[in-house]
């Protein structure tokens, strides 16, 4: 009986010393690998990219890759007008939709100037050199230059948008025909005051200016 006991006691002691040895080479191995390495720090250079819309982008990620430019799709439905020369293209509608205005010059012409942005305000737009003034529309800067003149029952203006896209400057020009609204019946001579008071020339341009890209 006491051979038996032990000879049971024997094994046990066998298997836990079995067990320990068994933890301490598992111990070992584990504590002589090589520590993974602290993942470096990446610090991207500070440069921008100029997207096409005239904002600006930075580096970002493990590869310092530029960030997505946004996109803007034509929500409107106008037409896409594109001077490879200068390398830039916008969005535009056919007509202003209107009865009594109509556009000339159209699609605006647009230039672009290596200058940085500024605007003197000065004159009137009946005179020659027109009328200069900043306008803020939308929450964007424009100095707006117009020029005005009536002929053959009708007045034309001529309009100058420039506005600072990154270190340049963007200037849109085109010309708006409207019809004086004193040479129609009362009827449509209110028709024709209505339509000019609530027609905004400004939220219009601002409109083709947001579709401004940098080809």
């Amino acid at each position: 009986m006491m051979l038996e006991f032990y000879s049971k006691n024997k094994k046990i002691l066998l298997a836990i010393s079995v067990l320990i040895l068994l933890v301490g080479i598992v111990y070992l191995i584990f504590a002589n690998l090589p520590a993974k390495p602290e993942p470096e720090q990446v610090f991207c250079a500070l440069d921008a990219k100029l997207c096409p819309d005239g904002s600006y982008v930075g580096r970002s990620g493990p590869k310092c890759e530029f960030s997505a430019c946004p996109e803007i799709s034509n929500e409107f439905g106008w037409k896409t007008f594109t001077d490879y020369a200068l390398g830039v293209s916008f969005q535009y509608p056919d007509s202003f939709g209107t009865k009594y205005m109509h556009a000339l010059d159209w699609p605006p012409q647009i230039a672009v100037i290596n200058e940085t942005y500024s605007c003197i305000e000065a004159g009137s737009e009946i005179e020659r050199a027109g009328r200069t003034e900043t306008r803020v529309i939308n929450g964007r800067n424009y100095c707006v230059t117009t020029i005005a003149e009536g002929a053959a029952g009708s007045i034309y203006t001529q309009y100058a948008y420039a506005l600072a896209k990154g270190e340049k400057t963007v200037i849109f020009t085109f010309s708006v025909r409207a019809t004086q609204c004193g040479n129609y019946n009362e009827a449509q001579k209110i028709e024709c005051e209505n339509e000019r008071a609530s027609f905004g020339i400004d939220y219009f341009i601002d409109r083709i200016v947001r579709t401004l890209r940098f080809n």
